[in-house]
């Protein structure tokens, strides 16, 4: 039904975009057949999407991802359609891109048992992080070059570099039959302030919401400004910022559940004193 290249940087929402159309048209961010292609950096690992040919060892005792049952797993009478994500598919081995040619050109083809396989209800996303690097590099300040100071074209700029090093990596008939690529930018200090906001909402439902101890959370103006400081990172985006929280937030929280510190019905005030997190009970 369709193809999508998803490319930028890590961190700025590739595969969560993803995710998040699978929830609101599936039910489930998990409602989709996702191919991990850093699994699939050897050639013979390909085999494990259609199935080892007739002749192999184990031929007959491993099922492929690519079938019948695995495509339509997750259709709904609202939605009888399939998502199928391969997440940074340029660590995958080449031989992937060819056996991809005739899914993306005919929706079909035939596993290693002979069993044909349909994908003509299917929509297909790519992401990728190739050249993400070399185009911040290439936005950002260096020596007395000067920086590309107006936000359009620095992104005009960014977006030239990314679909150039697009160019040089894959084959251009992988590329022909990808019908739409879309180039993410890196996050910025105001995206990732808007995402902090997110993120502090659902930190504060899932420990409102804890089945044995729940307790309300509150957060000053001087604790978010810490997290989003901390968590602030161009080449990672998001990925930094939830990394921070984890490790800055939710891990002293839990701490201070296990040792008893904290009990259900409790407020925990969070706010900042220097360079750290301060928890106190109010």
């Amino acid at each position: 039904m369709g193809s999508v290249l998803l490319l930028g940087p890590p961190g700025c929402g590739k595969t969560h975009s993803v995710e998040a159309l699978a929830e609101v048209l599936l039910g489930s961010p998990s409602a989709l057949l996702k191919i991990n292609c850093a699994e699939y950096q050897q050639q013979h690992e390909i085999a494990r999407l259609v199935g080892a040919p007739p002749g192999y060892i184990g031929h007959a005792d491993t099922e492929p991802v690519f079938t019948h049952e695995n495509i339509e797993r997750d259709r709904t009478p609202e939605f009888p359609y399939t998502l199928i994500l391969f997440d940074e598919i340029e660590k995958a081995h080449h031989s992937l891109y060819s056996l991809l040619l005739g899914v993306l050109d005919r929706a079909e083809l035939n596993d290693g048992r002979n069993r044909h396989v349909d994908f003509s209800a299917c929509l297909f996303f790519f992401t990728s992080n190739i050249g993400s690097k070399e185009s911040l590099r290439a936005t950002a300040p260096s020596g007395f070059i000067p920086q590309l100071a107006e936000e359009d074209a620095k992104a005009r700029h960014f977006h030239n570099v990314s679909l150039r090093a697009l160019k040089r990596h894959f084959p251009p008939e992988f590329l022909r039959r990808v019908e739409e690529t879309i180039v993410y930018h890196p996050l910025r200090p105001a995206d990732l302030k808007k995402i902090l906001d997110l993120e502090l909402a659902e930190v504060s439902r899932i420990f409102h919401q804890h089945p044995t101890t729940p307790f309300q959370i509150e957060f000053t103006a001087s604790a978010r400004s810490l997290l989003l400081s901390h968590g602030c990172d161009t080449e990672y985006g998001a990925a930094h910022l939830q990394h921070t929280l984890a490790c800055e937030l939710q891990d002293p929280l839990y701490r201070l559940m296990a040792t008893g510190q904290v009990h259900a019905a409790d407020r925990v005030g969070v706010s900042a004193k220097g360079s750290e997190l301060v928890f106190r009970k109010a």
